[in-house]
């Protein structure tokens, strides 16, 4: 197998004054402060069940109607032979209380051994409880990637005819929680080496990991750093996001940005990449340019719908569009929006002003 530049370096040095503590490393885990990595997640948190839990809506009625029996039932995917069956409120009493307004919820959880409808059911029982609502849902399990999900959708409207409203902060907080507590509660906490075995698999992950908070706080000079560290820069090295100058590595002044932005929208860094590494994450501004990308996923799981905007000095701006309706390519546009305190910003189409309809044309590398 090829040696990395980096382990290439080491061997020509004779001794790498670094070991290893496991016990040590323990008890920093239990207090959740390794190095920085865990120093927001609190100690019994830490060994809870971790489930992915994201969410969206609309307000249009055909996009509810196309998710629920097309997106969520698979029948856009030839390739999936087994099609999903729905299943959760009585579907004659949803399709009769149907509106425009509806909820969809993606669950996944990290560890294959939990039931996904149990816990699915669990969960809306719960929202129940503390909301008050007798939610009308209905759900479908998703087996073609490597974690089985759920797609769950929620009505608008409950049974007893009140519309619905999610506060942000159960959206962010409490449902996330709710979805770890009852994993944890089936299949019990997370172990040390459930931990490692997540912690190793960061060490390829293109999103920003707790590898990365602890290289943020490391001295980058490769025989003072452990085996997890240099095969993260190793990673990060192939992704264009670090160089290496011997004994040093050297990050790229971007390189925070490009794994916070993919984390977010997880076809960033593939256009970061295909435009020459100059593009930069849309963070709330001012910013007037041509539309020299649109990508629009033509779906109704429109998290990721974006358009990139060359400006008048020549730089590319990722700008995520919620549920992007159009195809902008060419347009000279005007954006103006508040400055977003997380560096992110997600707008919609009626914040896109099309100053012109004058087509602009720029050379534009096509992705691999």
């Amino acid at each position: 197998m090829r040696r990395s530049i980096f382990e290439e370096e080491l061997f020509k040095f004779k001794k790498v004054p670094f070991k290893k503590d496991d016990m040590a490393w323990q008890k920093k885990l239990l207090k959740g402060s390794l190095n920085g990595s865990y120093g927001s997640v609190q100690p019994k948190k830490l060994f809870d069940r971790r489930v992915t839990f994201k969410m969206s809506y609309s307000r249009k009625l055909r996009s509810h109607n196309k998710y629920l029996n097309y997106y969520m039932q698979q029948k856009n995917k030839d390739e999936v032979m087994d099609k999903p069956v729905l299943w959760g409120s009585d579907l004659s009493e949803y399709e009769a209380k149907k509106s425009a307004l509806h909820f969809k919820f993606i669950i996944s959880p990290e560890d294959d051994g939990i039931d996904i409808q149990y816990l699915t059911r669990k969960f809306i029982l719960r929202v129940e409880n503390l909301t008050g609502y007798k939610l009308l849902w209905e759900a479908a399990i998703h087996k073609d990637t490597a974690h089985p999900h759920a797609h769950v959708c929620i009505n608008g409207i409950d049974a007893t005819g009140q519309e619905i409203r999610f506060s942000k902060g159960m959206i962010k907080s409490n449902m996330r929680e709710i979805l770890s507590e009852i994993s944890t509660s089936l299949i019990g906490k997370r172990n040390i080496k459930d931990i490692e075995r997540q912690r190793r698999e960061e060490v390829s992950a293109i999103r920003w990991t707790s590898i990365d908070e602890e290289l943020k706080d490391s001295a980058l000079n490769v025989h003072y750093l452990p085996a997890r560290l240099r095969n993260r820069l190793d990673f990060l090295g192939e992704l264009g996001l670090v160089k290496y100058k011997a004994p040093w590595f050297e990050m790229l002044p971007e390189w925070e940005e490009v794994l916070k932005s993919n984390s977010r929208y997880n076809l960033f860094m593939q256009n970061w990449k295909s435009f020459g590494y100059n593009l930069k994450q849309y963070k709330g501004e001012k910013l007037e340019g041509t539309v020299i990308k649109t990508i629009n996923f033509d779906r109704d799981e429109s998290w990721n719908d974006a358009i990139i905007v060359k400006d008048a000095k020549g730089e590319n701006h990722y700008v995520p569009v919620w549920q992007l309706q159009n195809n902008l390519d060419g347009k000279h546009i005007m954006i103006d929006e508040q400055s977003s305190k997380d560096g992110f910003k997600r707008i919609s189409g009626k914040s896109i002003v099309i100053k012109s309809r004058k087509v602009n044309f720029f050379k534009i590398n096509e992705i691999e």
